[in-house]
């Protein structure tokens, strides 16, 4: 009778979980593997999203504002979407974004439009913002779910515009920030000598409350993803979207068959990727998803402490 070695039954223990690890990574697309490099040839253009979190007038110091001026001269985007850069904020650094890109007609102090703005160099038409239909079922949240749902069912605004980033090319561009799960809100309500483990409750009690609403943003944002894509337009999804691969808002917002879009960090990046870096918490949240009529060539995320968030950047080669 054979008896295999410790050292091969070691090695099928080890092969066996790192099967397994790979079946879940894939299905999560949690750890970005790419070995293969992607030719310039062509035409190509830059994206940026960031998550600024530059809500208030005090933390937007003049030392932020020149540090996330210069990360924009040295990445050099096409293209940006800020979330979170309120209007009065903005206004303290519109000169100079104008003098990069060119004055920018849609900014108006509109307060519906406050937290979401693009900028670019390129032609703009049709700059619109959505809004959700339909309702959430709240029967069974309890009193505190209820009034968690009620501070989060404000729904951070979703904007599209087409931008024609060649003669005669447009893409249809959709960038939002969807409903958090407002970590930052459970471990405020914390004492501040309590440890992080102390607030999992409170941290489940948010996600399930803003999964909920995430994923009814989610279903409506693929609504207008769908509508575009039936008119045979070129489509990007970016922005923070406050979830991770593999959740049921990803793969709502990404779609299947014919009309699916890709992730731009699955496609073409590295490691983990994380954009958000609050409260010991290191997550990929912020996302740039992609239709057909684009290939990716390049992906990062930029090493900022500019923001709880990092900003992502991808370029495209238009097929």
């Amino acid at each position: 009778m054979f008896f295999p070695t410790k050292k091969k039954l070691h090695l099928c223990v080890v092969t066996f979980v790192l099967a397994i690890v790979c079946i879940i990574n894939v299905k999560s697309k949690y750890f970005a593997i790419n070995i293969s490099s992607t030719s310039s040839d062509g035409y190509t253009f830059c994206l940026m999203t960031f998550n600024v979190n530059a809500i208030d007038t005090i933390s937007f110091t003049s030392a932020v504002q020149d540090s996330l001026l210069a990360e924009i001269k040295r990445q050099k985007p096409d293209i940006v979407c800020f979330q979170d850069l309120s209007f009065e904020n903005l206004k303290q650094i519109k000169t100079q974004l104008d003098s990069i890109y060119g004055p920018c007609d849609i900014l108006t102090g509109d307060n519906q439009l406050w937290r979401l703005r693009f900028y670019s160099h390129f032609p703009l038409r049709n700059f619109s913002r959505h809004f959700c239909e339909g309702s959430i079922d709240t029967l069974d949240l309890d009193s505190l779910e209820l009034e968690e749902y009620h501070h989060m069912k404000l729904q951070m605004p979703i904007m599209s515009a087409e931008f024609e980033i060649k003669p005669g090319k447009w893409i249809t561009l959709f960038s939002g920030h969807l409903r958090s799960s407002a970590y930052s809100t459970a471990r405020r309500s914390m004492s501040k000598d309590s440890h992080w483990w102390e607030g999992i409750p409170l941290y489940y009690r948010n996600y399930e409350v803003g999964k909920r609403i995430r994923d009814y943003q989610a279903r409506n944002v693929r609504r207008f993803i769908d509508e575009a894509r039936a008119e045979g337009k070129t489509v990007i999804m970016a922005g923070d979207l406050n979830d991770w691969c593999g959740s049921t808002t990803l793969n709502t917002l990404m779609g299947e068959g014919d009309d699916a879009l890709k992730d731009a960090w699955w496609e073409g990046g590295n490691g983990f990727g994380f954009t958000y870096q609050g409260w010991h918490l290191r997550l990929r949240l912020d996302h740039i998803l992609y239709s057909d009529g684009l290939e990716l060539q390049d992906v990062k995320v930029i090493d900022s402490d500019l923001s709880d968030h990092r900003p992502l950047v991808a370029k495209f080669k238009v097929k």
